[in-house]
């Protein structure tokens, strides 16, 4: 079911940080009318030729979620449902993730949390993969690649699938599982089209809460330019508050090393814990991320990892969120601007409460300054909690979601222009 919607695209808020010309601008505001999705989460997608594209964690025709599309119009945007999810007939998962990932030829791929297993039980929901084909003439068709047996006595499958999914050269898709796998701690898969349409998955790896390797994994994964593959993990570990890990490939078999376990604050040491996002490189091959918890105000940490020569990495602590009025809880992995600013958001906290858009600025001396762009105001109809990520434009200027606010508290998609 394709169905249009015309965004609320006069509503403006000014930002609550005095800068300028700074302007917070609603392109759509989700609504609990049936039809819209609503409770957006995970971030955007830009496609190549400007529009926008989410999903929503409710909402759609059948109340399961949905998948859709803003087109700018006429000095505003326009929002188009282009996939309402509907597991009632037992080949449809639900309740998707996002962000979605575009290939070249303009398919889009992204993960539900829950879905039909393989015997197309209902009940038995483990998640899948799906892609969304483009049709002549407009729209898309959607289709599962995968559905996840999760874990049990016969199967040692991936379950729950909770972020993106990425490419590499090859079409291969690659992706993370909170659940499943040998130990049914979370898994690392591969899915590798055929030519016949079909699509088989290979788990690189399990991860397992009993030794050091970290457990339920949150986020996605980020590829090196050797091909080797980086994530986190939101459990677990060597300290208990998760790790950063790297997946190389030799001859078909994948080997984990650990980057950093987290040991959040301990009065001794300050760290983070609990990562909830991946990872991001610089043109240098340093990572960066956030954790959702620990660090000196409990609100959590932007760090840095860099590679030393001995293959080890050394954790830099740019900033401890959370104190006083500041934003907190950030859950998605930051971006950089040309200029070599960090961007992200935290869900919690804020001058009103509802969360915010944060900037870092690298200084002299490896200090970083932070300063919050936006505050979210959980009163009225303001739009807040802004679980999701920030993307940008070639102009410089934000695009996310908040979860909730608005005429019917179904969250936002904005643009803010810094």
């Amino acid at each position: 079911m394709t169905t249009l919607t015309i965004s609320l695209v006069s509503l403006f808020f000014c930002a609550a940080t005095p800068a300028g010309a700074q302007t917070m601008k609603v392109l759509h505001d989700f609504l609990r009318n049936g039809v819209d999705g609503y409770l957006p989460i995970d971030g955007l997608t830009f496609d190549s030729s400007g529009n926008l594209y989410g999903v929503t964690g409710n909402g759609g025709a059948y109340s399961y979620g949905a998948v859709f599309e803003l087109l700018p119009k006429g000095g505003g945007w326009v929002e188009r449902i282009v996939h309402s999810f509907n597991p009632q007939g037992g080949v449809d998962g639900y309740g998707p993730n996002g962000p979605l990932t575009f290939d070249s030829a303009g398919n889009i791929y992204g993960t539900t949390g829950s879905g039909p297993n393989w015997r197309n039980n209902f009940s038995l929901d483990n998640g899948t993969v799906f892609e969304m084909t483009p049709l002549r003439g407009g729209g898309f068709s959607e289709k599962v690649l995968y559905s996840f047996k999760g874990y049990n006595a016969s199967y040692k499958d991936g379950e729950l699938p909770w972020a993106n999914v990425i490419l590499d050269s090859a079409g291969n898709l690659y992706g993370t599982t909170r659940y499943g796998g040998a130990h049914n701690w979370g898994t690392v898969f591969e899915l590798s089209p055929s030519g016949s349409g079909t699509w088989t998955e290979q788990i690189l790896f399990s991860f397992d809460n009993t030794g050091d390797s970290g457990c339920q994994p949150f986020g996605g994964l980020v590829f090196d330019s050797a091909g080797n593959l980086y994530g986190t993990t939101n459990e677990c570990g060597a300290n208990s508050n998760g790790t950063v890990y790297k997946l190389s490939n030799s001859g078909g078999v994948w080997t984990q090393t650990i980057l950093h376990a987290f040991t959040g604050y301990t009065g001794t040491i300050n760290d983070g814990s609990t990562p909830y996002s991946g990872v991001t490189f610089d043109s240098s091959g340093n990572l960066y991320g956030v954790t959702q918890l620990g660090g000196l105000n409990g609100g959590g940490v932007a760090y840095e990892l860099s590679p030393q020569s001995d293959g080890s990495w050394t954790e830099t602590l740019l900033y401890n969120f959370g104190a006083s009025v500041d934003v907190g809880q950030p859950f998605y992995a930051p971006v950089f601007d040309s200029a070599g600013n960090l961007y992200g958001t935290g869900g919690r906290g804020g001058t009103y409460g509802g969360g915010g858009i944060w900037k870092l600025t690298p200084g002299s001396g490896g200090a970083w300054t932070e300063s919050v762009l936006y505050n979210f105001n959980t009163r009225g109809e303001d739009f807040n909690i802004p679980t999701s990520g920030v993307i940008l434009d070639s102009l410089g200027n934000l695009y996310g979601e908040t979860q909730l606010g608005g005429s019917e508290d179904g969250g936002d998609a904005y643009e803010f222009i810094p």
